[in-house]
Formats: structure tokens, C-alpha cells, sequence
């Protein structure tokens, strides 16, 4: 079965059997259901999963920290998916590239899934981040001439990030992005997640997308 199929056989039935004369061997007729691997065209494409994100121990703000890794991930996705050149695979959560392929080879995947050249269904790559930096602060200025008191938000932070090829455990990229000054740290955390999800896919594809400014 393995020889004819040449791919993984899900289910099959026994018909009907009958010796044959001239050779004396025993012919058997099968019902097989084979499994052939068809994930469309977007399958093609390499498939990344984001994984959740984490904070350093010396940051100086573990509160905007936590809503960094919080939102990072989910932001870095959204950039990577509109650019229609990647297939993201949503299942957040992800720790270890071990975790991964412990789950390719599981029985929380269907069987079919199994089919693949390779067995590295779910994932191709896996996108691990930990925010280095993160602080916020409002700083106040006073107008000499009328004694008004301004406020200002800013935020300082920083998120370093991998790409990581799950068969192999590899890293196939890797950078750090930064942004600082008079921005809310909702208008930072779009920046460096931006920053991060363009530069991973041209990384892929070269020149695909540049970077915009940061928006206040």
C-alpha cells in the first residue's frame, strides 16, 4: 500500500479476496482512501505564526511593557497579512520552536495535515519578540507670560525581534527597533510593531514596503 499510495492512507475496507492459479498468491481488492496535500495557492507562500511576546527585566515601565507585548504581536500580523505575500497562521500562545513541531506531529492537528512534504504543517517560521525598553512619562512645560501649564505624552521603547525557522531551529532574521520622544505609547507600540512586520517581510521580499513616519 505504502509503494502504490505514496502518501498516507487515512482509511480503507476490505472488498473481496481470490487466489490466483497460475501464481498461487492470494489477490486482495482494497477500498483506500489516500490523503493528497492540497492547501490552495496561499499554502505556497511561507507560513508564519506570531508567537507571544515578552518583556525584560530591566525595563523601567513593566506596565508599558506589558502593553507593548501585549499588542506587538497582533499588530506585526496585521502588516505581514495585507501584504498578501505571506500566509499567517493564526495561533498565538506559541513559546518554543520544540512546542511547534511537538503540535505538528500531535493529535491537534487533522491528519491531513500530516501529508505535507516535510510534516512542518502549522508553521514554517515562528516570530519571537521581547521588549527591550519601555518607559512613559508626561512631561509639563510652563508659558512664561501667562503661567499656562502644558502637558506633553512621551514614550521611549524598544522591541527586539527573531524569525525563526521551525524545521531547523534557526534563526533566518533578526533586528531591534526603537522609537523615542513626544509620542503616546499607543502611537510608539504602532511604530515598532510596523517597523518590525515591514521589515520581516522584506526580508522575505526585498523592497516590498517602505517605512512610514511615526504618527502623534
Amino acid at each position: 500500500i505504502d509503494t502504490s499510495t505514496k502518501g498516507m492512507v487515512r482509511c480503507w475496507k476490505f472488498l473481496s479476496n481470490s487466489k490466483n492459479e497460475a501464481t498461487g498468491e492470494v489477490e486482495v481488492l482494497l477500498l483506500v482512501t489516500v490523503i493528497q496535500y492540497n492547501g490552495g495557492e496561499d499554502l505556497n507562500l511561507p507560513r508564519l505564526a506570531t508567537t507571544m511576546f515578552y518583556y525584560g527585566p530591566n525595563v523601567k515601565s513593566k506596565l508599558a511593557a506589558r502593553k507593548i507585548a501585549a499588542e506587538a504581536p497582533r499588530l506585526i500580523t496585521n502588516v505581514l497579512t495585507k501584504s498578501n505575500k505571506l500566509t499567517l497562521i493564526d495561533r498565538q500562545y506559541m513559546q518554543l520552536t520544540t512546542t511547534e513541531l511537538k503540535l505538528i506531529q500531535g493529535q491537534d492537528f487533522k491528519i491531513e495535515e500530516l501529508a505535507r512534504i516535510g510534516n512542518r504543517v502549522g508553521a514554517d517560521y515562528l516570530i519571537v519578540g521581547t521588549v527591550t525598553r519601555a518607559n512613559e512619562w508626561v512631561k509639563k512645560s510652563k508659558m512664561q507670560s501667562t503661567g499656562k501649564v502644558f502637558r506633553s505624552q512621551n514614550s521611549d521603547a524598544a522591541i527586539s525581534y527573531r524569525v525563526i525557522d521551525v524545521a531547523t531551529s534557526k534563526i533566518s532574521f533578526a533586528d531591534e527597533v526603537a522609537l523615542g520622544g513626544r509620542y503616546p505609547l499607543s502611537a510608539v507600540t504602532n511604530y515598532l510593531a510596523e517597523a518590525a512586520g515591514i521589515n520581516i517581510l522584506n526580508s522575505f521580499f526585498p523592497g516590498s514596503m517602505a517605512m512610514k513616519q511615526p504618527r502623534s
